[in-house]
């Protein structure tokens, strides 16, 4: 492939972070808008002045991303996952820390620990995870329970005015747990939960969720802060794990 990584933050050159010797140390990692389509704002923590947001513009830990009718943002992490926050919701980027490294982002994972906290308040977001090093965290919450990954493609919708929601994995695994009992469910690939039962998805379900990631590299993927251009991406590798 093509070596044709161009830096999304300005002042950052090939080596994206220098090597920490203490390999357990996280530190607040970068965080992009990858992608906007439509009409989309934040808002930095505490605050409640809305923000227009633009692709490349790079989302603070604690940030509230609202989406409006037909609006889609792509959030990148430094990670090399990616999360699309669909039309209709609002989603807080809480927390996103990682080990410094230095190099390009490898194809099929991770390059160094991370911890990936994401709280949907209203609508879905559909999850690429990059497959996860050993002592990495990657969980959605909601008002009603978490899921945690470790490396997978699904999808997360909560519906506030109702207090509904549904979890949908198209490939890998997630544990949801709840919050009132507890309860740990197990959602393997095909599977989804909707605070029931863990049930089959239809073949329609999963093309739907791969269909949106595989959106991302449609438009080449930018990844954490770094962007990878079309030609440089291996489809089947991206678009299957």
């Amino acid at each position: 492939m093509k070596n044709t990584l161009r830096s999304l933050f300005g002042g950052l050159a090939a080596v994206v972070l220098a090597v920490v010797a203490q390999a357990a140390d996280l530190a607040p990692g970068p965080v992009s808008a990858g992608k906007v389509k439509g009409d989309a704002s934040y808002m930095l923590a505490g605050t409640t002045q809305e923000i227009k947001l633009t692709a490349g513009t790079a989302i603070p830990q604690g940030a509230v991303i609202k989406t409006g009718p037909g609006s889609i943002v792509v959030v990148v992490f430094g990670s090399g996952s990616t999360a699309s926050i669909r039309p209709n919701s609002e989603v807080e980027i809480t927390k996103f820390e990682q080990e410094l490294f230095a190099g390009p982002l490898p194809a099929n994972g991770e390059p160094s620990v991370s911890n990936t906290q994401i709280k949907i308040m209203d609508g879905e977001v559909v999850s690429d995870v990059a497959k996860l090093k050993k002592g990495s965290e990657f969980v959605v919450t909601t008002p009603v329970g978490a899921a945690g990954v470790r490396g997978t493609k699904f999808s997360v919708r909560f519906n506030a005015s109702t207090g509904r929601f549904v979890v949908r994995v198209a490939e890998g695994g997630v544990l949801f747990r709840g919050n009132v009992d507890g309860t740990v469910r197990d959602i393997r690939g095909g599977s989804g939960f909707d605070g029931t039962d863990v049930a089959p998805l239809t073949a329609a379900e999963i093309r739907g969720i791969i269909a949106i990631i595989e959106e991302f590299v449609a438009i080449g993927v930018r990844r954490g802060n770094v962007i990878i251009e079309r030609d440089e991406i291996d489809t089947s590798v991206s678009a299957g794990g």
